[in-house]
């Protein structure tokens, strides 16, 4: 059931008033139409006993001359009369009739009543028994499909009986075109009246869940409390998150920063110090400690600049790679750019730049090259880092994401790298909207495959 459910709120909310309103209309409904086809029985078979006693009545006050004109001019399409020697019902078909069945028939005549005989035709030939035993009117309403046509002799004189056949009238049908009518114009007005206050309702929580979005990508900005009192609050809340959370963020990459200033007066004391001792096996050990000390704090700094925001602008991020392949290639690195010459969009080319340069040191750190290559179809952009090196294990490759976590067996043995690496650049696709898988080759080659994928607005 919950596949065919809407997903949205606004979606649930309209199919829920829908639902209460055809109950609510419908259920009524029902009960004043079994109402109104009680009172049109009723109705049909006092017609059809005062049409009789009319008829009669007219009948045996003419002479008998006069009789055919007046049974033609009451005959109609569902009222047959015609006068014979012979009753027409005969008095088993008679018998059937119960007591109380022909006292509402014999109602409308005067004292004293006529000689009469009754027969009653029924649709279905299961009927009979079912419509004689019917006591209440809750039974009658169980079995309306079983309304019988009436047939009836009365004796107006020794040799003369008047026989007709007439229907008795059907209920007026209770699911009447207007009625469907007016439902379905009922259903389309509160529709659109639903629609109209749920969008309007909602709107602030679209412009919430926009919000937290932005958020996401490091774009903070407080929003306008608007809506319900409920909506309200939780707009309330939000922009109280985003104010402690950006404070947080703020004190951190201030607390950072700090320190990475105040470790590099002494660091740099250090090495001076260390280029003065003489060269041997300790100082080339020492050296590479500072060398390292001085990495981790680098990489430490850019992983909480990672959180800075920058405005979007139009940039080329094909000429971007070709130009980062090109000054690699400079250096004498294996890096090479595969993909279309130009591509231009909006974005944010210093946080790409940053990204594809992490991308392309962790592959020349761990495998000596990097393959860039730059896909695009109608509704994404994705961009591809792969290497030649030995890759990484499958259960491994979420865990690689996460700051300073690193392989129990390093990628080259000798270096297991600071584990900040793919974080920096997981941090960096999360901030320019888009998304960061591990793969291996697909060439059959060894390594490891990057994709990051964007998607097209």
């Amino acid at each position: 059931m919950k596949r065919w459910l809407p997903q949205r709120l606004a979606g649930r909310l309209l199919l829920l008033i829908l639902l209460a309103l055809l109950l609510g209309q419908v259920v009524p409904l029902l009960i004043v139409a079994d109402e109104r086809r009680e009172q049109l029985h009723e109705a049909g078979l006092r017609h059809s006993s005062q049409r009789l006693a009319i008829t009669y009545d007219l009948l045996t006050q003419l002479p008998e001359s006069s009789r055919p004109q007046l049974l033609r001019a009451l005959s109609s399409p569902q009222l047959h009369y015609r006068l014979a020697a012979e009753p027409g019902v005969s008095a088993s078909m008679d018998q059937k009739i119960n007591q109380r069945t022909r006292e509402r028939l014999l109602h409308a005549f005067p004292e004293p009543r006529p000689e009469a005989r009754f027969h009653l035709i029924y649709p279905q030939e299961d009927c009979e028994a079912r419509w004689e035993s019917i006591q209440s009117r809750e039974e009658r309403r169980r079995h309306w499909g079983c309304q019988p046509w009436l047939e009836a002799s009365l004796r107006l004189n020794a040799t003369q009986w008047l026989n007709l056949s007439i229907a008795t009238p059907h209920e007026a049908q209770p699911w009447a075109w207007r009625i469907w009518s007016s439902l379905l114009i009922s259903a389309c007005l509160i529709t659109a009246a639903v629609i109209f206050f749920v969008r309007q309702q909602l709107r602030p929580l679209k412009t919430l869940s926009e919000a937290a979005r932005r958020f996401a990508l490091g774009q903070s900005q407080p929003l306008q409390e608007q809506g319900p009192e409920d909506i309200r609050e939780v707009i309330h809340a939000f922009n109280q998150m985003q104010e402690q959370v950006g404070r947080q963020l703020k004190e951190r990459a201030l607390i950072l920063a700090a320190l990475s200033h105040d470790l590099r007066t002494p660091l740099t004391q250090m090495r001076l110090r260390l280029e003065l001792l003489p060269e041997g096996e300790d100082r080339e050990k020492l050296i590479q400690s500072l060398e390292e000390m001085q990495q981790l704090t680098a990489m430490s700094l850019d992983f909480v600049r990672g959180h800075q925001a920058e405005p979007p602008r139009s940039y080329d991020l094909a000429v971007l790679l070709a130009s980062l392949s090109d000054d690699y290639q400079d250096q004498g690195q294996a890096v090479s750019y595969q993909g279309p010459e130009r591509f231009a969009l909006l974005g944010q080319p210093q946080l790409v730049k940053r990204l594809v340069n992490n991308l392309i040191t962790n592959a020349l750190h761990y495998a000596g090259g990097a393959e860039l290559q730059l896909q695009t179809s109608e509704s994404s952009l994705c961009l591809v880092v792969q290497d030649r090196g030995p890759g990484i294990p499958a259960e491994e490759r979420a865990k690689v994401l996460e700051p300073f976590y690193r392989l129990e067996t390093s990628r080259a043995r000798h270096t297991g790298g600071t584990g900040l690496g793919l974080a920096i650049a997981h941090h960096l696709v999360q901030q320019t909207g888009g998304q960061l898988s591990l793969t291996d080759r697909l060439d059959g080659h060894s390594g490891l495959r990057v994709e990051v994928r964007w998607p097209l607005a």
